[in-house]
């Protein structure tokens, strides 16, 4: 922190010092004075140095909002703290920090930007009327500390007591009105807890909410809430009512939250409990009574354990890690937007890119310009609502006027406006025509409305427009906004019509390649699947700005997958076919003596396990013991006989009468040859020889019957044995005529046999 004293003359011609604590991205503080320069640099240095990058807080979104708050103590405050400078910065930072604490709820946050306090004598009048004192502070902001000290809000804290027991002032919803943005606030209570929640109360008339009191059905999860209309003792209220979050949310579709979207560039410290991580930091969740992080120490701004990441939108919260890289981590609000990704490595979101501006968008109707795409007909359905929409050419050729209803411009310190240029009355003042007669966007107690009307050629064109007070440094709403068209390639920038070409700023080089487009610091913003910064390689898509798109871990390992493919299995298969083409022949010729070598070395292995006699068992080896066992008396086994023959049976034969035994006898050529086995052993014999027979010659097997036989063809009937005490010797021989005569004749026998005893 720094107290740079500076000299102001008063309206009473009295030297009055007072002291300003606030640190600047120049490292220098501010001067107050009724002076007419607006060079806000002093010369006294700071002897501390605020942060260089502000973060935003923890549980802060892409729909956050951010109050800039000044704090100004007056002559009486500073008495009461006995004349001790650094007890009133300390007493002011404590308040701003509850404050911050009480609105974090609702996706508020107070970032105290400076503290004044009056040392000598107050800077105005003050009274003990509520009401003049808040009226001359409001005027006290508008002339100077608007100018010297940009704001959002400025709150008076004084010691001096008000009429009627009052402890606050403020008006109803200007919260980013240049004229009425401000409250008035007693130092009621030694507690800083009681008057913290006294500046939340009076902030909260400024964004528009009512007493809890006035409506019955307000719902407050405490006794009180801190919109009830009276004070209590410690403990202060904590909570917002639901009318207040009701109230709160009329005011943002008004448009009052205008100004509040910006984080803020430069605020007070660096402060542990302020909410906002500064140098020297690791994170701040604000004071240890309302801090709910886990992975923060509150009293030391310092990570808990072992965790690597505490605020950031890239942090989980349940582990206190840093999540994965390509995690989205704020969307895109707008066609002229890009999204933001985590990078893997930092806790917090990449800073806030967009499209570049003088990208054509809107249908052709606008350019974009600060990630916005807003045309003429937008901007009028923003003020008058949905039946909104541009009026006739021939009211906005009367913005060469300079007057309160067509202008290009409106000063608000010296209550001037500013004429077109012929070339530029499309980019003055807005006229549309509606439906409407309420103005939608902001308050119509902050805002000047005109109407006028054009005849010509027995018509009549209606030209309605607004000024709409939004802050000094905000633009106006009533103005046509930057970007709209104004004539072929052609767009407004700051009520000037000028070619797109002044809306680029640094062009990407080949134009992405078409595959990306070009963001606002002129870097390629690409498409998934392909890779920062030109986007003609494939990759995980996004920018160097924004983070990776999708996990280039995974693209890495495509990458090298497709590069070992492509730099070695390809070639190294496209090498191996030609060398197989180019010595097909001397492959073949080796493949074959190969080959021929295995075989005469396998050969040899075998012969020479069969001379050593340990030949192994193949698996195509029969088991001689198996053989041996296998019963073959009867050509087909039992359960794989057929129940029906397959031939009908012959007569039964009558019973063989006894012949004479025949040693063999003799067909002709094409029977067959019977053998004579009719001298057997008879069981009541002791002979045991028997005469041998001669050899039957070798014939070869006759070919096997196809299934089935030709109608009328017989079996052979089995010779019967006679049963008594010989047993016969059967000779059968078939009998038969030629194979010609058997195949034609179908209803004889075709066999015969003749069994001898």
């Amino acid at each position: 922190m720094a107290f740079c004293p500076a000299q102001a003359e008063g309206r009473d011609g009295i030297a009055t010092t007072f002291v300003v604590i606030r640190f600047l991205s120049r490292g220098r503080c501010l001067q107050s004075g009724f002076n007419d320069s607006l060079n806000l640099w002093g010369d006294t240095h700071s002897r501390a140095k605020r942060s260089v990058v502000i973060q935003p807080p923890f549980k802060s979104n892409a729909r956050s909002r951010y109050v800039e708050l000044l704090i100004v103590n007056d002559n009486k405050e500073f008495i009461k703290m006995k004349r001790n400078k650094e007890a009133v910065f300390e007493r002011s930072k404590q308040i701003a920090n509850i404050v911050n604490a009480l609105y974090a709820p609702l996706n508020i946050f107070i970032a105290l930007v400076g503290v004044i306090v009056w040392t000598e004598h107050d800077e105005i009048v003050m009274s003990s009327d509520g009401d003049a004192t808040l009226t001359k502070f409001l005027q006290y902001r508008r002339e100077r500390l608007a100018r010297e000290h940009p704001n959002d809000n400025a709150q008076l804290i004084t010691d001096i007591v008000l009429d009627s027991s009052v402890v606050g002032k403020a008006l109803k919803g200007p919260i980013c009105t240049y004229e009425y943005s401000g409250g008035v606030n007693k130092d009621h209570h030694e507690v800083v807890g009681v008057v913290a929640t006294t500046v939340a109360h009076e902030l909260g008339h400024n964004f528009g909410m009512e007493h809890d009191d006035k409506d019955t059905k307000c719902q407050c999860p405490e006794k009180r809430c801190i919109m009830a209309s009276a004070t209590s003792n410690p403990p202060s209220p904590s909570q917002w009512s639901s009318c207040s979050k009701h109230y709160l949310q009329s005011s943002f579709e008004q448009g009052m939250d205008f100004c509040l979207w910006n984080l803020p560039e430069d605020i007070m410290g660096p402060v542990c409990g302020n909410g906002f991580l500064e140098e020297g930091e690791q994170c701040d969740c604000g004071p240890a009574e309302f801090c709910k992080n886990p992975c923060c120490e509150a009293s030391t701004c310092k990570f808990k354990g072992n965790a690597k990441c505490a605020i950031g939108a890239c942090c989980d919260i349940s582990t206190c890690q840093v999540v994965k890289a390509a995690t989205l981590c704020r969307d895109a609000i707008t066609e002229c937007d890009l999204p933001e990704y985590c990078d893997g490595v930092s806790e917090f979101c990449p800073v806030d890119v967009f499209v570049q501006d003088g990208t054509e968008c809107g249908g052709g109707k606008a350019y974009c310009f600060g990630k916005q795409c807003r045309s003429h007909d937008d901007q009028c359905q923003l003020l008058w609502g949905s039946s909104g929409r541009m009026a006739d050419q021939r009211c906005f050729e009367r913005n060469d006027d300079g007057e309160v209803n067509a202008n290009c411009g409106y000063n608000r310190l010296n209550k001037t406006y500013k004429k077109c240029n012929k070339e530029d009355v499309m980019c003055g003042t807005l006229h549309c025509v509606h439906l409407n007669e309420r103005l939608e966007f902001g308050i119509e107690s902050a805002a000047v409305q005109s109407k006028f009307y054009i005849d010509e050629n027995d018509k009549r064109f209606t030209c309605r427009s607004a000024i709409v007070d939004l802050g000094l440094f905000t633009a106006d709403v009533g103005q046509s906004p930057n970007g709209a068209k104004c004539g072929t390639n052609k767009a407004c920038m700051n009520q000037k019509c000028v070619p797109i070409e002044k809306l680029y700023g640094i062009k990407c080089p080949y134009d992405c390649y078409n595959n990306g487009v070009c963001n606002s610091r002129g870097n390629c913003h690409c498409m998934v699947g392909y890779a920062p910064p030109y986007c003609n390689y494939p990759g995980p898509g996004g920018s160097s700005d924004s983070g990776p798109a999708s996990d280039p871990s995974a693209g890495y390992s495509f990458m090298v997958s497709m590069y070992i493919i492509f730099l070695c299995i390809v070639p190294l298969a496209v090498i191996t076919s030609f060398s197989i083409y180019y010595f097909r022949r001397h492959l073949k010729t080796w493949w074959m003596t190969k080959a021929r070598k295995a075989a005469i070395k396998s050969r040899a292995q075998q012969v020479g396990l069969d001379r050593r006699g340990g030949r192994p068992l193949s698996k195509f080896s029969i088991d001689a013991e198996a053989i041996k066992a296998l019963n073959i008396s009867s050509p087909v086994a039992q359960h794989m006989a057929p129940q029906e023959p397959l031939v009908p049976s012959a007569p039964p034969l009558p019973p063989p009468q006894h012949q004479k035994p025949n040693r063999s006898v003799s067909r002709e050529r094409g029977s067959f040859r019977s053998v004579d086995i009719s001298g057997p052993v008879l069981q009541s014999s002791s002979n045991s020889h028997i005469t041998p027979t001669r050899p039957a010659p070798a014939r070869p097997a006759p070919a096997r019957p196809a299934p089935g036989r030709p109608a009328g063809v017989q079996r052979a009937p089995s010779c019967p044995s006679q049963v008594g005490e010989h047993a016969w010797t059967l000779t059968c021989s078939t009998l038969g005529k030629p194979a010609q005569q058997r195949s034609s004749t179908s209803t004889t026998t075709a066999t015969k046999a003749s069994c001898t005893p």
